[in-house]
């Protein structure tokens, strides 16, 4: 993965200083010390378009700002709306806005408090993320300057110019009607079902075009490769089966290993496994879709779709109820094998 920083603010004394408002009237100005923000390219892995926006804000707590409430903050589960707030940072100079930038939903990815006696004074350090798919809000002085320019362009036009044009995007608007359709159900129950066709058809085209771009060869029964991917607002992320290359079996045994001890597997399964031979369900694609997409984003919907050219083994179905429950997801719907029709694995209760 290839970080790049936007920028990053460095306090001088008696130059800069900052203020950062917290969705419920909270503001921070005195004890922030040091902000920055970073932008996270996607990788050719997983062959999302959309950045990831971070940000991240230490001061001191031993001041009379209270702070608490970043720690409280960073305790609330992803299964609470709370845990999603605006965040909006201005940096100022000479007491002039320089920049500002906001975050419409923000979420803790990590966060930190350290105390030290030669100091005499704690520390925070809060990391944050802004939701996948909302777009960041930027202010700065050039952006100002261009606003003021468009405006006095703007103003050169006389309204009678303007006119013209108003009406004639009117006229080309289609004509309101509320009129109900008068489509047949048995129609409307065809057409459901044409779309979801075309939607499971395309996940196995994007598939295959991973498969072109990766190298892989095409998908055959006869051979052992398997490709999975899931698609969350917009993004799309891939996972293979461990064996598809040596090379990639060695990579992902660590990741592997990770996850078997991260989740609890009893119940789906009656004893607690001792090692990975013991959950098969690791090395196969659609497990490994599902955590590139979990680290890569940090929190799944309760509910999503995956696709998988090859068909989905009875191992997936059993063991997958809990990992699906340890990433948050609810309801897993699995295209495999070509077929239109999905098969609904939920997670464990």
């Amino acid at each position: 993965m290839i970080k790049y920083n936007l920028f990053e603010i460095q306090m001088e004394a008696n130059k800069m200083s900052y203020r950062v408002t917290i969705s419920g009237g909270t503001i921070l100005e005195e004890c922030i010390q040091h902000v920055a923000f970073k932008v996270d390219i996607p990788n050719d892995y997983s062959r999302s378009t959309t950045p990831r926006n971070s940000m991240i804000i230490t001061g001191q707590i031993d001041i009379n700002e209270g702070t608490a409430f970043l720690y409280q903050w960073s305790l609330l589960p992803g299964t609470n709306l709370n845990c999603y707030k605006e965040v909006t940072v201005e940096q100022y100079q000479k007491n002039l806005l320089v920049r500002k930038v906001s975050f419409c939903k923000a979420f803790v990815v990590d966060y930190s408090e350290s105390y030290s006696n030669y100091d005499g004074a704690g520390s925070f350090t809060l990391y944050i993320r802004q939701f996948v798919g909302k777009d960041i809000s930027l202010d700065t002085q050039e952006t100002q300057k261009i606003s003021k320019t468009e405006t006095t362009d703007n103003e050169a036009n006389t309204e009678n110019e303007q006119k013209p044009i108003i009406q004639e995007t009117k006229s080309s608007l289609p004509p309101i009607t509320s009129n109900k359709s008068n489509i047949s159900f048995t129609d409307r129950i065809a057409k459901q079902k044409d779309l979801q066709d075309n939607i499971s058809q395309d996940g196995y085209d994007e598939i295959k075009k991973f498969r072109e771009q990766s190298g892989f060869q095409p998908y055959s029964d006869d051979s052992g490769d398997t490709v999975a991917m899931v698609e969350i607002e917009g993004q799309k992320f891939f996972g293979v089966n461990s064996s598809i290359t040596k090379e990639l079996q060695a990579e992902t045994k660590e990741l592997r290993q990770k996850w078997f001890e991260k989740v609890n597997w009893v119940p789906p399964k009656k004893n607690v496994p001792k090692h990975l031979g013991h959950v098969q369900s690791l090395t196969h694609a659609e497990s490994h879709s599902l955590i590139v997409a979990y680290e890569r984003l940090g929190k799944l919907p309760k509910n999503m779709a995956m696709h998988v050219d090859r068909k989905t083994c009875n191992m997936c179905k059993g063991e997958m109820p809990a990992l699906l429950k340890h990433i948050g997801v609810e309801e897993l719907k699995i295209f495999s094998g070509g077929s239109t029709k999905p098969m609904i694995i939920k997670a464990v209760q």
